[in-house]
């Protein structure tokens, strides 16, 4: 059984929030999962902006040689579910996953990438596109769409007693 491939924002300034994040997922989860911290002094991308993962998000199809399934989470979250149960969502039929939220911003803040149809996303078009985060990169009709309650935008939703994945992006 492969691993259940998990990226995680990484900002140097947020070491205790990327650990409660990773204790969140290894205390729920039913199946293995392998979790990488995008760490941007790692990767061969320089382009920062709001955070050090802003951009860096987008090469998580690169990083997994555009193979499989990988998730990528913004470091601001808890999971309160079984992160596998997310996984079982995926559909062969889209090449990216999200929840479309009020605030469109947070889309990216969690992606399920369907790596192989993503190819697009290589290092040197991530470190000069526009519209990343719009997921202008991806064809409409090729965005998939999960649950709210997967990426519960803390002030932004309305009040939630059980969500699956709570985000602090305040």
């Amino acid at each position: 059984m492969q691993p259940l491939s998990i990226f995680i924002g990484y900002d140097h300034r947020q070491p205790v929030a990327y650990t409660a994040l990773c204790q969140s997922i290894f205390s729920q989860s039913t199946k293995p999962v392998s979790i990488t911290p995008l760490v941007l002094s790692q990767l061969p991308l320089k382009r920062v902006g709001l955070t050090p993962f802003t951009f860096s998000r987008f090469l998580v199809p690169w990083l997994c040689d555009y193979k499989g399934w990988a998730l990528f989470l913004d470091i601001d979250m808890i999971l309160n579910d079984d992160i596998s149960k997310l996984f079982d969502l995926v559909d062969d039929r889209y090449n990216v996953c999200v929840s479309k939220n009020i605030k469109q911003f947070e889309w990216s803040s969690v992606m399920l990438f369907n790596n192989a149809k993503c190819q697009i996303l290589t290092p040197e078009y991530v470190s000069t596109a526009n519209g990343l985060h719009q997921l202008e990169w991806c064809p409409s009709d090729k965005i998939g769409e999960i649950p709210g309650e997967w990426n519960h935008l803390v002030g932004y939703d309305k009040p939630n007693p059980n969500p699956k994945l709570i985000h602090y992006t305040q």
